[in-house]
């Protein structure tokens, strides 16, 4: 910095401390700093290189106008420009006595008026922050949705059924079908997982009205647990009364083989021990209450049905019953996390299923789940063997027939018995 520049700063220096300590002889209070001894007294080498009028308080003091902001936008990111423009007009071009990176002392350096020619004014830069908590859905959002699916069909479903990985052929058995891609749907979410055909079908089912989810979302996909349920929000909206659960699980049981159904008696739910909950945030009470309890959380009436109904098409050799456990994925569980989840009381673990169960039991759905074991858990460090999402589609598939059979029954039992329905 060139020495004409330094003085000049130093001048601002002194005479803002002459300000604030003495005041000038001249201003319009007519105050002297002698009258007020409590004021500390300027340095007279200061005062005889001071001008005897002061200096215009808008030459002497940097301009700092507040930032101006635009308003918050909806959606992933908050975007504002922010305006940087604090100078100081005596601190020469320079600007160091602002604090004003090159690029912003180019931008408020004033015309040159010997040229007689004005510059164009250049922007300012725009700072883009990531919104770490995406706007929700209000129950208007969910009311529309739920409206244009109804004025879209005439089936008003009671049953309403979420297929996991490679299950989605259960809506295939489904009379007059009225199929909706979740692309197509307001507000939907939309299936990424190989096995997830991301279709809603609407049609009957042994006669009663149900709606088929072929494909769920996962919190691994990327969505929030508020949208990854939202499905069930809007069924709920739509006149359902019963949510019967699927998922393809690995199982921890030493006693499951693959291939076997379990009925989930009741869940843990991991991912809320670390504050991920799809209730969390401000409770609509037109949903359900703030506090929902979910020990009763599965169904004991509907639990007994399936074994009654599995009994009577020959497949309660492969029926189980148990808890099932819900982690994050996207991968698959260490061999340490399996022996953990064990230790704790858990049957069968997988990626999904309990935040959608959360969420019924929140807005008084009653609610059934089974899982279709589809590998065994890898407990011994010393086998080959890995998880992977082929044999899980693959089981799948072998086990499609028994339940299709099972769940078709069980919807049959729930539309003629009144203290089901």
């Amino acid at each position: 910095m060139s020495k004409g520049t330094d003085d000049s700063v130093v001048d601002i220096q002194r005479r803002g401390f002459l300000e604030a300590a003495e005041g000038w002889q001249g201003n319009s209070s007519g105050i002297h700093a002698r009258s007020h001894p409590g004021r500390p007294r300027v340095p007279r080498q200061w005062k005889s290189s001071l001008p005897t009028a002061p200096p215009s308080r808008s030459a002497a003091l940097p301009r700092c106008p507040p930032p101006s902001r635009a308003p918050l936008t909806r959606g992933n990111e908050w975007k504002w420009a922010e305006q940087i423009p604090c100078r100081d007009e005596n601190a020469g071009k320079t600007g160091r006595a602002s604090g004003l990176s090159a690029e912003q002392r180019d931008s408020l350096e004033e015309p040159s008026e010997a040229a007689g020619e004005k510059k164009e004014e250049k922007k300012s830069p725009t700072r883009i922050m990531a919104n770490p908590r995406e706007e929700r859905f209000t129950y208007e959002d969910y009311k529309r949705t739920a409206d244009w699916l109804l004025s879209k069909t005439k089936h008003r479903p009671r049953v309403a059924i979420i297929c996991g990985s490679g299950l989605g052929g259960l809506a295939d058995l489904l009379k007059d079908q009225v199929v909706f891609e979740y692309a197509k749907i307001p507000n939907f979410p939309q299936s990424t997982v190989v096995g997830h055909a991301g279709k809603l079908v609407f049609g009957n089912l042994s006669g009663t009205p149900t709606v088929v989810m072929q494909g769920r979302f996962h919190m691994y996909e990327g969505y929030p647990l508020w949208k990854v349920t939202f499905p069930v929000r809007i069924f709920h909206l739509i006149g359902v009364e019963t949510l019967i659960v699927t998922n393809a699980a690995g199982g921890l049981n030493p006693a499951f083989k693959v291939g076997d159904i379990m009925v989930i008696r009741d869940h843990i739910n991991m991912p809320g021990f670390s504050g991920q909950n799809p209730l969390i945030g401000p409770n609509d009470e037109r949903f359900g209450v703030r506090f929902p309890a979910m020990s009763d959380a599965y169904n004991e009436d509907l639990r007994k049905l399936a074994v009654m109904v599995a009994t009577e098409i020959g497949c309660s050799g492969c029926m189980r019953e148990g808890v099932y456990c819900a982690l994050g994925g996207p991968n698959y569980e260490t061999i340490a996390e399996c022996r953990l989840l064990q230790r704790l009381g858990v049957d069968a673990v997988g990626m999904s299923t309990v935040p959608e169960v959360i969420v019924a039991r929140h807005c008084g759905l009653r609610v059934f789940g089974f899982s279709l074991i589809t590998n065994k858990a890898i407990l011994d460090y010393d086998t080959k063997e890995k998880a992977n999402h082929e044999e899980v589609l693959e089981a799948s598939r072998q086990s499609a027939r028994t339940l299709e059979k099972l769940v078709s029954m069980m919807v049959q039992r729930i539309e003629g018995n009144n203290n089901l329905a």
